[in-house]
């Protein structure tokens, strides 16, 4: 009996040690290319995050909105196997894990494209970025008065939402990149955001297929 209760107590460490391992493999930035029937090539970036018993993820788009800052409504990974659903955008990706990349399809309505995935690190933001840019921020840009808010969502990552202040409009602008005190935003709706921060003031650039603006925003509201 002794000897049974070493071999369990054993092989229950043997699958912790498995499933940590694999947890730590698939959490994580997963970065790839998707060519369109047309022959137009998409930079795509999947984010994983181990969530309490499960996961959750977010699509970053590089070049089309359309495919980008959306959070997964779906994560199931088994038997090897990482199936992301994106309801708000009708779509699925598929891919076999093999350490290093996750070798699949894309999915939507009358598509199925091949997409591989491979791993790249993306840790999630430390306690002093955080810090540095959590909060609501208070700017104009044009005339236009917005409140952009930086919390961390239960997949530890950096998130934003933007209001627009006179309407009293709030829209999710994404998932945020953070690299110490610069940060960059991609919001479907606006456009590529990215920004410095000294203290309690933030230096931003937007860009969008029609230009850039240039505009500051201090920290709290107005």
């Amino acid at each position: 009996m002794k000897y049974a209760h070493r071999a369990f107590v054993a092989g229950a460490a043997t699958i912790l040690a498995a499933v940590g391992t694999a947890n730590e493999s698939i959490d994580g930035g997963w970065r790839g290319t998707l060519v369109t029937g047309a022959g137009t090539e998409l930079s795509v970036d999947l984010v994983i995050r181990s969530a309490g018993d499960g996961y959750g993820a977010y699509l970053d788009g590089r070049q089309r909105p359309a495919v980008s800052g959306g959070r997964a409504s779906d994560v199931n990974v088994s038997d090897g196997v990482v199936r992301v659903a994106f309801d708000a955008l009708g779509a699925v990706f598929e891919g076999a894990f093999a350490g290093h990349s996750l070798a699949g399809h894309w999915r939507q309505p009358g598509t199925d494209l091949p997409l591989t995935l491979v791993a790249y690190p993306r840790p999630a933001p430390g306690p002093d970025e955080i810090e540095r840019f959590a909060g609501i921020w208070s700017a104009s840009i044009d005339g236009l008065p917005i409140e952009l808010r930086f919390e961390v969502d239960e997949l530890g990552e950096l998130v934003c939402a933007i209001t627009v202040v006179p309407e009293d409009f709030t829209f999710s602008a994404g998932l945020v990149a953070v690299d110490g005190a610069s940060m960059r935003l991609e919001a479907p709706r606006l456009g590529v955001m990215t920004a410095s921060v000294i203290g309690d003031a933030m230096t931003a650039e937007l860009r969008a297929s029609g230009g850039g603006v240039s505009f500051r925003a201090t920290r709290g509201r107005r």
